[in-house]
């Protein structure tokens, strides 16, 4: 409407911030950088010291440029990697889409669950998807647990292998090692907590009492029952979780010893009344302490016990239940 060029010019610029709050909240709606693409184009031939530039000749280039100069406009690079592996994909340049996606990944590695689903979608090759994910541990980590969620199990024993092999961590080697427990190989799931915690020093204590209940765990499953105890005992060791470790601790005596289960759990009660996670176990406690009276014969303790359990669960059929068979004799 006869607006000066450098008017016009001005109006794009703002227009192409608008654009790139929208790409921010959304990165995937190639919509939004078509409209960029636009108006960095409008801005870029009309502002006073451009030279002239023919509309045909230039959408090329400029679109190849656009996610280059997102990077200036909007830091981090992470938007304009992925940016440029989208235009890159878009033009059947895989390869150097993936190295795209590569760069952004490794400045982010929790965006791989949202980069790999997109990949998918565009190109559902897995093979290829693989290449896309950097050799970091965070990034294979974060790629094994996609795979996991997507029941890709084969890939997701590939991926936290690769995140240790790059850097031991304590986060894969439980990843690890659950994956192994929920597919039936217990035997190899006690060899990665065994050789997490003779490995490098965890100098974090939460980390290394989740690898020992993970031992823990994995011992049951083999029926190595004296290592089980001897890995809770050493979770309860100063961890921020130990009501929780300990509580376990007795549950696994509760099967044989009984009699020491209980100390335990009466132990528990008095040592930890304060603990942060006290209260979320309390009604475990009372209903463990319960069992184990009921399996000594000491049914006025074992009712004490399942009173208590009410306190926090006082809907608990079971133990409703339970208490109405104890009163009438019923065993």
């Amino acid at each position: 409407d006869g607006a000066a060029p450098a008017e016009v010019a001005s109006l794009a610029r703002e227009m192409a911030g608008s654009i790139l709050a929208a790409i921010r909240a959304n990165p995937w709606d190639a919509v939004n950088y078509s409209r960029l693409l636009l108006a960095l184009h409008l801005e870029s031939v009309l502002r006073p010291e451009a030279p002239e530039l023919s509309s045909e000749a230039s959408v090329g280039p400029i679109a190849a440029g656009v996610a280059r100069t997102i990077v200036f406009l909007a830091p981090p690079s992470t938007l304009a990697h992925r940016a440029m592996g989208g235009y890159l994909l878009g033009t059947g340049d895989k390869d150097g889409a993936a190295a795209e996606y590569r760069q952004a990944l490794a400045l982010d590695p929790s965006l791989v669950p949202e980069v790999a689903r997109h990949v998918l979608d565009s190109v559902p090759d897995r093979l290829w998807v693989d290449r896309v994910i950097p050799g970091t541990a965070p990034a294979q980590l974060r790629y094994g647990m996609f795979m996991e969620e997507t029941g890709e199990i084969a890939r997701a024993e590939i991926a936290y292998s690769a995140s240790l092999k790059a850097e031991p961590t304590a986060a894969a080697d439980l990843r690890l090692h659950g994956l192994y427990l929920s597919t039936c190989r217990a035997g190899e799931a006690q060899q990665v907590a065994a050789r997490a915690l003779a490995g490098t020093e965890i100098p974090d204590p939460a980390e290394r009492a989740e690898l020992q209940y993970a031992l823990s765990r994995s011992s049951l499953r083999t029926g190595d029952g004296g290592r089980a105890v001897e890995a809770l005992e050493a979770a309860v060791q100063g961890a921020p979780r130990r009501v929780f470790y300990a509580h376990r601790l007795a549950s696994l005596l509760a099967n044989d010893r009984p009699c020491e289960a209980i100390e335990r759990w009466v132990a528990i009660l008095d040592a930890y009344r304060g603990a942060a996670d006290m209260p979320e176990m309390r009604a475990e406690i009372y209903l463990g302490l319960a069992r184990a009276y009921e399996k000594e014969g000491r049914t006025l303790e074992a009712l004490r016990e399942y009173q208590h359990v009410l306190v926090d669960r006082p809907d608990d059929s079971s133990v409703l239940g339970r208490i109405t068979l104890l009163m009438r004799g019923d065993q």
